[in-house]
């Protein structure tokens, strides 16, 4: 069996520069790969605490 393992906490901040909506493969308790949205794994990510227009300084400095 393959186990997918799901991003660590500081991964995840890092895809979340491309937003709440990517997908991350992940294993659930009975060992089938799943695919679910940072929204989903991190529920309440630090960006949740700011406003949209809040955060556009933050976005603006980490764009590749």
């Amino acid at each position: 069996m393959e186990i997918v393992l799901t991003p660590c906490g500081i991964c995840q901040e890092r895809l979340l520069y491309w937003g709440d909506d990517l997908k991350a493969g992940i294993t659930s308790e009975t060992g089938n790969l799943q695919f679910k949205t940072l929204k989903e794994i991190q529920p309440y990510s630090w960006t949740a605490a700011y406003k949209d227009e809040e955060l556009e300084h933050f976005l603006d400095r980490v764009k590749l």
